[in-house]
């Protein structure tokens, strides 16, 4: 029985490690993307890069 929640608790706990990894990617695929978009249009890119504090968009003409 407790073979089973420790099982249980590790599955979870993997699912949980691995949404959390794929959602860090695709964070930094889809800032990566503003990122080369503002560059070929010309643009001043200087939003932070995902996880770092003050996280926001500030591209600028």
């Amino acid at each position: 029985m407790l073979a089973q929640w420790l099982r249980e608790r590790h599955k979870r706990r993997e699912k949980e490690a691995i949404d959390k990894a794929e959602s860090l990617v695709r964070q930094w695929e889809a800032w990566y993307e503003r990122k080369q978009t503002a560059e070929k249009k010309g643009l001043t890119f200087d939003e932070p890069p995902p996880g770092q504090e003050g996280h926001q968009s500030n591209t600028k003409d």
